[in-house]
């Protein structure tokens, strides 16, 4: 069984598991973990750590805020931990797909793409309405 949890700076991890829940339902694999002004990174290292330690079982992903900020550091030590994979630059879409990902699936297989399919999400809406490569297209986006 794999086990995701969200973690960001203040309550973005919180509000994310939220919305998830909003669109997908109840995920019974997701949690949060949320720094909060005047903690350390070290404390989340340290409680995940432990829950690691004690659930070997389970595989772990853990999705972050932002690729160079101070949760994604101190957590990036957890990689070399068996069963844990860590990606940053959380967003909602990254974070659904994550958790609507087939149970039986290998995250080392589904990861990759639901990187992707985050990136693919990102878009400049006035630039692709205006685009000539999406004339055709605008209606299907609208429906």
């Amino acid at each position: 069984m794999t086990k995701i949890i969200l973690i960001s700076h203040g309550m973005l991890a919180e509000g994310m598991a939220n919305s998830i829940q909003m669109v997908a339902g109840k995920v019974d694999n997701l949690s949060w973990l949320s720094l909060h002004p005047g903690e350390e990174p070290e404390t989340l290292y340290r409680q995940l750590e432990q829950q690691i330690h004690d659930a070997p079982q389970f595989t772990y992903i853990l999705l972050t805020d932002i690729p160079g900020g101070s949760v994604n550091t101190a957590l990036s030590k957890l990689c070399a931990l068996p069963h844990v994979f860590l990606v940053s630059g959380m967003n909602l879409g990254l974070a659904l797909n994550v958790c609507l990902a087939s149970p039986n699936e290998d995250p080392s297989e589904y990861l990759p793409r639901c990187i992707e399919d985050a990136k693919e999400d990102i878009l400049d809406i006035n630039q692709w309405m205006h685009s000539e490569t999406n004339k055709q297209g605008e209606e299907e986006f609208y429906d």
